[in-house]
C-alpha cells in the first residue's frame, strides 16, 4: 500500500461580502466556494453508502482528492 499526501491551497474561501474582493480575485474565489461544495456532496454521497454516482469530477479540487476520498478504480 503506497502513502499519499494531497495539499490543496484554499486560500480565497473566506465570505466574499466582508473581504469585499472583486474581479479575478472574486472569480477565484467562487471558483474554490464551488469545489467545496462540490467535495461536500462527494462526502455525503461517500457516507451514504446508497449512492450509485459519486461526483468526483464535478470539481477539479474532488478529481485531483479522488484517490485520497476512497475512489477504488474500476477494472475489467
Amino acid at each position: 500500500m503506497a502513502n499519499s499526501q494531497q495539499k490543496v491551497d484554499l486560500a480565497g474561501s473566506e465570505r466574499q461580502s466582508k473581504t469585499g474582493t472583486t474581479g479575478d480575485r472574486l472569480q477565484d474565489a467562487n471558483k474554490i466556494n464551488l469545489s467545496l461544495s462540490v467535495l461536500g456532496n462527494v462526502i455525503s454521497a461517500l457516507v451514504d453508502g446508497k449512492s450509485k454516482y459519486i461526483p468526483y469530477r464535478d470539481s477539479k479540487l474532488t478529481r485531483l482528492l479522488q484517490d485520497s476520498l476512497g475512489a477504488t478504480p474500476k477494472r475489467s
